[in-house]
């Protein structure tokens, strides 16, 4: 037995294939457009700020590097003035006095030349000056007498005399002092006798925080590092600093050895700006190599990539706002566009839909009749029409109602959506109980079969209301007609399927009858059929 279909279903199903759902493309085009256009937008932007980057790349270059000739320059003009303090002093440091090792004279000749030369010279650079003998132990310093005999054999001035006993002058590295604390660098001279034997070193040691402040008025808002390199590898001095103030003197060396790890020295990347990087740093690193002064220190500058961006970021704000505001624009433009085509959509599907059963109304379907017919005589193919009627449609709103009429209406609907999916089918309601289905590539054989199968498919709808009355099993009225090679008018093809359609109901209903085609010879019930409805042959050829 047949299942029971309910009077009211709570929801109507989405409508099946073949119906009319309002798939349009004109929002499709937009979002192409959209996506096209943002494409655009995208590519000229990062052209843009391509451009952008290179030229600030090449800007913060020059930065880097005039910031690093100026560290350099002060730093060589507070080296410069302790070498003319130290060869001052030199001289009043006689062989007597060095070979009879008198701590008094010692350190009254030290505190005299720094009150008679520092002073004048900017001292305030200056913290003292020492007296190292030919094994490196501290003989005196400058303001105190030393009450231990401190070992300096291991610092690097020391070192480098010791390696190198021909050298002017040499450059300490960068290191805390044990006495006050602080950060400081050493420049030291050697001392001979006559004979040019080595008796000892006289350094001079400069404050390292005191060069950092007077480079602080000079160099503001900047975010580089400027390192000053010894030709070993160690930090003479840096800016900034960058350590906590009760960093160790393993702390500065630690640094400094990364820094070293950082920067290339090969020759070819002197004077040009590059990104370095080392296993020892998290980051890649902006490097730029200035080449040695005189007393052998290469001036290295860097920056991390983060800073370079975030300073990159901030120099091109209005770029980036303007790009954003542009992107913006255009995403509420097409979103307003994209709206406005919804609503459009929604109105011509309205329009061309059927409220009730979810199919294409009538007035698309003469819209695609002429398409479909002309299509048809372009490939050479058959094209067929359905006209379909439900026989006793009017009893159904007389004795159950008009909501239950459109219940029916709507079963049959979906059988019909069924018969014709294929992409080009067509089907549509007609108006009242009457539907069209064009068919095309379809003959005229097939197209009977169809609408067999389909009053076949109908009569199995089984609707308890229905037990009662004759209408138990619905049954309908159908018209075929079939397109020829001959050119013939689209409103013909639909006359000759409504004829035929006419002409089954006359016959009994519950039937198809197939429509002669123009210049066939007629039968004499549809010819008189035909002349009734006013449709001669004539209007058929």
């Amino acid at each position: 037995m047949m299942a029971d279909f309910p009077l009211y279903p709570a929801r109507l199903p989405s409508p099946p294939q073949g119906m009319l759902t309002g798939s349009f493309t004109s929002r499709l085009k937009l979002r192409r457009h959209l996506v096209l256009i943002l494409t655009a937008v995208f590519f000229i932007s990062g052209i843009a700020l391509y451009t952008a980057w290179g030229f600030y790349v090449r800007v913060i270059g020059n930065q880097m590097e005039q910031n690093g000739a100026t560290v350099s320059l002060i730093l060589q003009d507070a080296l410069e003035r302790a070498v003319k303090l130290l060869i001052l002093t030199r001289p009043r440091l006689t062989e007597e006095i060095l070979h009879s090792k008198d701590s008094a004279q010692i350190d009254a000749v030290l505190n005299s030349c720094m009150g008679e030369f520092g002073q004048n010279n900017k001292g305030d650079q200056f913290d003292f000056m020492i007296l190292l003998d030919a094994s490196g132990r501290l003989i005196a310093r400058s303001g105190e007498d030393p009450q231990r005999r401190i070992d300096f054999s291991d610092r690097s001035y020391f070192t480098d005399f010791r390696n190198n006993p021909d050298k002017k002058f040499t450059v300490g590295r960068l290191r805390v002092d044990q006495i006050t604390g602080r950060s400081a660098l050493h420049i030291s001279i050697p001392l001979k006798d006559s004979q040019n034997a080595f008796l000892g070193i006289l350094a001079l040691q400069l404050d390292a925080e005191k060069i950092l402040r007077q480079l602080q008025e000079i160099l503001t808002h900047t975010r580089e590092q400027v390192v000053l390199l010894k030709p070993n590898g160690y930090t003479s001095f840096q800016y900034p600093l960058n350590f906590t103030p009760g960093a160790t003197d393993a702390d500065l060396l630690k640094r400094s050895l990364l820094i070293q790890g950082l920067i290339v020295n090969q020759k070819g990347d002197r004077g040009r700006l590059h990104r370095v990087s080392s296993d020892g740093h998290s980051e890649m690193t902006y490097a730029i190599t200035l080449p040695e002064d005189h007393f052998g220190l290469s001036t290295s500058v860097l920056i991390t990539t983060r800073d370079m961006v975030g300073l990159f970021l901030k120099e091109n704000t209005i770029l980036f706002l303007s790009v954003l505001i542009v992107i913006l624009i255009i995403s509420l433009l097409f979103c307003g566009l994209s709206t406005q085509a919804r609503n459009l959509e929604k109105s011509i599907l309205e329009t061309k839909t059927d409220p009730i059963t979810g199919l294409r109304n009538r007035s698309l379907a003469h819209e695609e009749l002429p398409r479909l017919v002309s299509h048809a005589l372009r490939t050479s193919s058959p094209l067929s029409v359905l006209f379909i009627d439900i026989d006793h449609f009017k009893s159904f709103n007389d004795l159950y109602g008009h909501d239950f009429g459109d219940m029916v209406l709507q079963k049959i609907a979906r059988s019909i959506a069924d018969f014709s999916s294929r992409p080009l089918d067509c089907c549509c309601r007609w108006g009242g109980e009457e539907f069209v289905m064009i068919l095309p590539e379809t003959g005229a054989e097939d197209a009977v079969k169809i609408a067999n199968q389909l009053m076949e498919c109908v009569s199995k709808i089984h609707l308890k209301e229905m037990r009662k009355t004759y209408h138990n099993p619905i049954t309908l009225s159908i018209g075929v007609a079939t397109t020829t090679l001959c050119p013939e008018p689209p409103g013909a093809l639909i006359i000759r399927a409504d004829a035929a359609m006419l002409f089954a109901k006359r016959e009994g209903r519950n039937r198809v009858v197939l429509a002669p085609e123009p210049g066939d010879a007629y039968c004499a019930e549809c010819v008189v059929y035909y002349e009734g409805c006013s449709l001669t042959k004539e209007a058929l050829t």
